[in-house]
């Protein structure tokens, strides 16, 4: 948008630019905060599925403690 304002010409094209500019830093950086968080989500998925297990084992030991 601010390549066709600039080619013709407009007022205010130079804060148009600026503009554009900053809001496309933005939303990069927004990107870049999402995958973060992604990642992060990923490993605490990762953590709980590990305590499930922990705590699937521990119930078959208390289950084998009870039976012997």
């Amino acid at each position: 948008m601010a390549a066709v304002i600039e080619k013709g010409n407009y007022h205010s094209k130079a804060q148009v630019i600026r503009r554009e500019g900053s809001i496309t830093k933005r939303w990069k950086d927004i990107l870049v905060q999402l995958q973060q968080k992604r990642a992060q989500l990923g490993d605490i998925v990762n953590t709980l599925s590990v305590l499930r297990d922990i705590e699937l084992v521990a119930q078959e030991l208390r289950d084998l403690q009870v039976h012997n």
